[in-house]
């Protein structure tokens, strides 16, 4: 599996300490987007090469699923 995609983030802001870890198959993330309803999820400052930029996921069936960098124009606080 391709592990260059981005797997690790915080939940709530970008300078949370509480890690995020997206699931790597659909029926996991679709799980995990049910649980986590509503709250947003960042590409943390704590991490090394951290940029503070809001995340999104990606329900992949040809590679793991991952945390995607949301496009600045498309930037909305809810996540999927």
């Amino acid at each position: 599996m391709d592990r260059r995609l981005i797997q690790t983030a915080v939940f709530g802001s970008p300078d949370s300490d509480e890690p995020a870890l997206c699931p790597e198959t659909p029926d996991e993330l679709e799980a995990f987007r049910r649980e986590h309803t509503g709250v947003t999820i960042w590409c943390g400052t704590q991490f090394e090469g951290g940029c503070g930029r809001q995340l999104t996921t990606r329900l992949c069936t040809d590679k793991i699923c991952h945390f995607a960098h949301v496009r600045r124009e498309a930037l909305v606080f809810e996540w999927w």
